[in-house]
This record gives C-alpha cells, sequence and structure tokens, in this order.
C-alpha cells in the first residue's frame, strides 16, 4: 500500500506502513551580482542578518560595494528584495535597517543608498520601492500596510477596503529624522520630506519640500545635496 500527503514543511510517503518523512526544500537564495554580472550564492552577509521564514524568497545583493551595519531582514514566502550597489564616497552604508516583508512582497532599492536607521514593515502582496541617491536619517519609519491580513468593511454598502498598500520614495529623496511613511505613500524626485513628517498620500511633484502630520508641501523648486 503506498500512501502520500504534504504539510507545510514536509513531504510524507507511506510504504506498507513504514512512513518515510522528507523535509521540503525552502529555495531560498542570498545572491550577490558582481560588478562584471556574475552572480555568486552566499550563506550570509557581514552585518547583514536574514531570516527566511517561508519559502521560494530571494535577497539579491549588487556589487561593487555594499555595506551593512546591525541590519536584519526577516523574510516571508515568494518574496524580492533588491538591492542596488553603494559606491564609496565619505557617506554611504545602510545602518541599522530593520526589515520586515511579508508573503508575495517586493522591496527595491536602488544605487548608493543611505540609511542611518529605518524599521520597514511591508505587508502581504505590497511593494516598497526606494529610488537612486536618497540618504535616510534615524528612526525613519515606513508601513506598506496596517500589520495583519484583514480588510475593512463598510457597513453602509457592504464594501471592502483592502488595507495593504504600496510605498514608492523617488530619486535623490532625503528624509528627515523620525519620518514615518504609511500605506500608498509617495514621494518624488529631488526632494525632501522634513523631520517627524507623516507621508499617507500621493506626492507626484518632484522638487518640493514636505513636513506635518500629515505631510503638504511646504516648499517648492528647491533640490538638495550632501556635505563634500
Amino acid at each position: 500500500m503506498f500512501k502520500y500527503k504534504e504539510t507545510s514543511t514536509h513531504k510524507v510517503i507511506e510504504i506498507c506502513k513504514v512512513k518515510i518523512k522528507l523535509r521540503k526544500e525552502k529555495k531560498n537564495k542570498i545572491l550577490y551580482v558582481t560588478q562584471t554580472g556574475n552572480i555568486k550564492q552566499l550563506k550570509k552577509l557581514k552585518g547583514l542578518k536574514i531570516n527566511f521564514k517561508g519559502k521560494n524568497s530571494t535577497v539579491k545583493i549588487f556589487g561593487p560595494i555594499n555595506t551593512f551595519n546591525n541590519c536584519q531582514f526577516n523574510i516571508g514566502s515568494n518574496c524580492l528584495c533588491e538591492i542596488d550597489y553603494n559606491k564609496e564616497t565619505k557617506l554611504y552604508g545602510i545602518n541599522n535597517f530593520n526589515l520586515e516583508i511579508c508573503d508575495n512582497s517586493t522591496i527595491t532599492i536602488g544605487k548608493n543608498f543611505y540609511c542611518g536607521e529605518a524599521n520597514v514593515f511591508v505587508d502581504f502582496d505590497s511593494k516598497l520601492s526606494i529610488g537612486d541617491n536618497c540618504m535616510f536619517s534615524v528612526n525613519i519609519n515606513i508601513r506598506c500596510g496596517d500589520g495583519s491580513k484583514h480588510v475593512l468593511i463598510d457597513l453602509k454598502n457592504n464594501t471592502h477596503k483592502q488595507l495593504t498598500g504600496n510605498v514608492k520614495i523617488g530619486n535623490h529623496v532625503w528624509v528627515g529624522i523620525g519620518a514615518s511613511f504609511l500605506k500608498n505613500a509617495q514621494i518624488g524626485d529631488n526632494s525632501i520630506v522634513g523631520a517627524y513628517s507623516v507621508v499617507s498620500k500621493r506626492f507626484k511633484e518632484e522638487n518640493i519640500a514636505i513636513a506635518g502630520n500629515p505631510a503638504k508641501i511646504v516648499k517648492e523648486n528647491i533640490d538638495w545635496k550632501p556635505y563634500d
């Protein structure tokens, strides 16, 4: 007699009342892409602790340089996390970046990303995009969703509202201390997010400064650059 079944973690085969349990392969990968396009599979990265909580997820880091310090990623199933290269300058590197990414979600970070400290939650079926040459201060919070897999029900017309949403941060954006991004937030290229701002809507304009809770445009036609 032959029986076969699957659990969340094992394949179970039973032959003549003898059970054989085979652990499922998780197929999670940490990939490092060199400047020449060669791909190396790694077990770990210095300064970055990666906890795969599910299966079929990939973390892809692009060279030539990426400096991590005290960072931790907790990653669910069917997720993709891509971080482009950091060139060596006086101000570069990803520090104290704590990421929680739920199933079926994506995070992409562009070139030359600097971060002092950030706590990031990417809810189920959501996407976080951070462009090139962005600079984060400390105590930054990003939430692509409300923290659980549920919907909001409008009893008047019996409609459902999904409580997850994407967050998009453009190229060359400076984010001040204590700023927060909530689901469906967006900020355009070459812009500034003021200290302790709460960004809860889409700002598609470029070269603006926003501030406040909720954030609003306080300056237009501006730009910024880090100290040399």
